[in-house]
């Protein structure tokens, strides 16, 4: 099994690319994504890091 991709089920999915989160992906409501923080919060999701803007 690739380790990278057991990883990815826990990263939610950009509904613009159909896939993972990535560094500097804006969502609908303007926030900027940052990465993801290593725990995995109750909704079986890694937790986010998010910023209003790019140079936060």
């Amino acid at each position: 099994m690739d380790v990278d991709k057991t990883k990815d089920i826990h990263k939610r999915i950009n509904q613009t690319t159909g896939k993972p989160f990535q560094e500097g992906d804006v969502d609908l409501s303007g926030r900027v994504f940052k990465k993801y923080h290593h725990k995995i919060g109750n909704d079986g999701y890694y937790l986010e890091i998010w910023s209003k803007t790019k140079e936060d």
